[in-house]
């Protein structure tokens, strides 16, 4: 499962829960970080080297995805250094059964100006994807997105 900071990826984090606790499974999560990417879109400022904080606050957030799940899914985590979609496609021809991964939905005009991993990982990895629209999982009745817990199923 591909792994990043946005909620849509928290989504697509219950998802695969869900689908691995149903079928037994075994959960990796995968995230990948180009730290040349700060400098080329212009998050780097002058000699600053962004490639640490970057690569800190990636790891951060695997960890805590990691955190959230069931000891029953047999959680491992990789941070991979790299663009996301030849990495996660690497590692795809390593024995991935399926890549689970979030949608941000943002549209087809949105989607050719930015770009889309999960459009070029439908396309480019040798097993199946599961791509999890924004929005999937509805709030429950207070209000809150719910979350993944080691009562999940």
């Amino acid at each position: 499962m591909g792994i990043d900071p946005s909620g849509e990826s928290k989504e697509a984090l219950l998802a695969a829960v869900e689908l691995g606790t149903a079928a037994h499974a075994t959960l990796r999560l995968l995230a990948a970080v180009n730290a040349g990417a700060a400098d080329r879109f212009g998050w780097g400022y002058g000699q600053m080297n962004w490639a640490p904080t970057l690569r800190q606050t990636v790891q951060e957030t695997l960890d805590e995805a990691l955190a959230q799940i069931p000891d029953g899914l047999r959680p491992a985590a990789k941070l991979i250094e790299g663009d996301a979609v030849p990495a996660l496609t690497e590692e795809g021809e390593k024995g991935v059964d399926l890549l689970v991964l979030g949608s941000r939905g943002y549209g087809p005009l949105r989607r050719v100006l930015l770009g889309s991993v999960s459009s070029a990982l439908v396309k480019s990895a040798p097993c199946p994807v599961l791509v999890v629209p924004r929005g999937v999982h509805a709030s429950d009745s207070a209000g809150e997105q719910s979350e993944v817990s080691e009562g999940a199923s």
